[in-house]
């Protein structure tokens, strides 16, 4: 409109020195009218400029699903080679959901084998697992000053360390800080009500996962499959891939509060400890979290005979595959579904 109404005062010929502006006649002056075509044909370019830049961002259409860092992996998050038979098994040829979902719950528990009330916190956690399954993964981590160097992992203390860990047992649901400035960790009898407060958001990303172990060579082979339902808050995720271990049978200071996992012998059934990260410490690099986007990726790992002088028995393993925004803030997890062979 401005455009505009410049336009019609420069078309209007300059008054003389005391006289008042006349009127544009019939015949129009071309020098003046040369000028008007040129402003008009200006005006145009610029509004066309102006709509292409305010044109809207739209999500990535469907035919252009992005296999993001696809390809194979050796396990220390490095592209490497295809695993042997990886294409000849049918078992790892599957799909991901592409349908949006709500959030699963990682729930990381801090324990050691001389903390009395621990496995009051393994049943808490049991508990809380079975009254949602398949959407809730446990994962306990042995560290500090209470497992006596015992169950330990070389992960743990910098877990614990971010987490804000000063008292066993304590967790993390989701590595979520559901108080702006406060430690991710959380008290047991928390643990309940923050998972479900998480089971009732919506996911950004859908995951996953399958895995063969060869019980011949001990070679771990695992799948990962995720698509992004909607753009993620962050243009940066982690994938972690968490190999547990069941029914290590040792000792536990205050297994009466958790009963069930007492043996006959007096001794304790250790489960969903935590025993590797084929993914490091913080992860492998997702770097495309638009809509629409997906991921596919392998991971190999040769289980040794003992994990930490711990016997590593394979079908006592799982396997559980969560996604980060960077360290912290899980998105998502699942646990994979495991064949021997």
């Amino acid at each position: 409109m401005h455009i505009f109404r410049f336009f019609c005062t420069f078309a209007k010929p300059f008054p003389t020195s005391g006289s008042r502006p006349t009127e544009l006649k019939q015949t129009h002056n071309p020098f003046i009218m040369k000028k008007i075509f040129t402003l008009f044909a200006l005006a145009a370019l610029v509004a066309g400029l102006s709509f292409v830049s305010c044109t809207k961002e739209e999500d990535t259409p469907e035919e252009q699903i992005v296999d993001n860092n696809g390809g194979h992996n050796n396990g220390n998050g490095n592209n490497g080679s295809d695993p042997a038979g990886f294409d000849d098994d049918p078992f790892l040829d599957f799909t991901v959901s592409k349908t949006a979902a709500n959030k699963n719950v990682i729930l990381e528990e801090y324990t050691g084998i001389n903390c009395g009330y621990c496995p009051d916190g393994h049943r808490i956690a049991n508990e809380i697992v079975a009254s949602h399954p398949g959407r809730v993964f446990s994962i306990n981590i042995h560290q500090g000053s209470f497992s006596a160097n015992t169950y330990t992992t070389s992960f743990g203390d910098a877990l614990a360390a971010q987490a804000g860990v000063n008292s066993y047992p304590s967790g993390t649901v989701n590595r979520h800080a559901f108080t702006p400035g406060a430690a991710l960790c959380l008290q047991r009898s928390n643990w309940s009500a923050r998972t479900v407060g998480q089971l009732n958001q919506q996911s950004c990303l859908n995951l996953a996962a399958r895995c063969v172990i060869d019980t011949a060579t001990r070679k771990m082979t695992v799948v990962v499959k995720g698509y992004y339902t909607a753009r993620c808050d962050s243009s940066t995720n982690m994938l972690n891939v968490a190999i547990l271990q069941n029914e290590v049978i040792g000792r536990q200071s205050g297994s009466s509060y958790n009963s069930q996992y007492v043996t006959s012998d007096g001794q304790y059934r250790h489960m969903h400890m935590l025993r590797h990260l084929i993914t490091g410490q913080w992860g492998d690099v997702i770097d495309r979290t638009v809509a629409r986007s997906s991921f596919s990726k392998v991971y190999e790992y040769t289980v040794p005979d003992k994990i930490e002088g711990v016997d590593a028995v394979l079908r006592n393993l799982d396997v559980v595959v969560f996604a980060a925004m960077g360290h912290k803030e899980i998105i998502t997890g699942v646990e994979a579904e495991i064949k021997l062979k």
